[in-house]
């Protein structure tokens, strides 16, 4: 029986990333319990447009400002980003988080995220396949270099259990928005067509590199008959 080919993305893993241990994050991030005051800039990651549209952002925010504040960090400024944790030639170069570096080495401060999480995803990393798939040694290293020394720190331990912080994730979420699980809130007239106009740009450019459905419903959180019907709609 013949191999089945390899996706795009790990195509793209087997050419980019050489054979590299599991990383030890604590050997790269700091923890915000170890670090004395000094200036940050907070830095807000979801991993698609479609967390972001879903109003995921602002607990985030929430809990990394509370948990500075607490300890006398003073605020520079807060970056949010949407897409993934991973840099790539293909699409999602994180410029967003050069741009938190950048304005903390300004400040002599550090860049700090709820959990290491939130600053780096393996590449490829797809939550409903390997979700407890942590970045490789290499990967962190290639996270340094684009630091330049300045330190990124997390509000949760680095080395948290991946578990542990899905769960306080998800507490987080449901306490930002007030609910409890149950019945999901019910949608808006217009809600379906302002979602279409911030995820098919992206979909259409991504599918356009030779990336899968199934990578870009991980991707974009857009289910693949969605996306088989916007393909159709593209091709006509």
């Amino acid at each position: 029986m013949e191999a089945e080919p390899l996706t795009p993305i790990q195509r793209r893993l087997a050419a980019k990333y050489p054979d590299s241990p599991p990383g030890i994050a604590s050997h790269f991030l700091h923890a915000l319990a170890d670090r004395e005051p000094c200036p940050y800039v907070l830095h807000a990651r979801v991993s698609s447009l479609s967390q972001g549209y879903r109003k995921n952002l602002p607990p985030q925010v929430s809990v990394v400002r509370d948990a500075a504040l607490e300890r006398g960090f003073r605020l520079i400024e807060v970056v949010e980003e949407e897409g993934p944790g991973w840099r790539t030639e293909w699409g999602f170069d994180r410029y967003l988080l050069e741009r938190s570096i950048a304005m903390a080495r300004e400040h002599n401060g550090i860049v700090l995220f709820e959990s290491t999480d939130r600053a780096i995803r393996p590449y490829g990393y797809n939550g409903r396949i390997n979700p407890g798939q942590q970045p490789t040694k290499f990967e962190f290293e290639l996270l340094m270099q684009l630091t330049d020394g300045v330190p990124l720190v997390t509000v949760y331990d680095p080395d948290m259990d991946w578990r542990e912080v899905k769960s306080r994730q998800t507490r987080r979420g449901q306490e930002g928005k007030n609910a409890r699980g149950g019945r999901p809130v019910k949608t808006q007239p217009g809600d379906k067509k302002r979602r279409r106009g911030l995820l098919e740009p992206r979909a259409r450019r991504l599918h356009e590199l030779g990336y899968s459905k199934a990578d870009l419903a991980a991707m974009l959180g857009i289910p693949e008959s969605t996306l088989r019907n916007w393909i159709r709609e593209w091709r006509n």
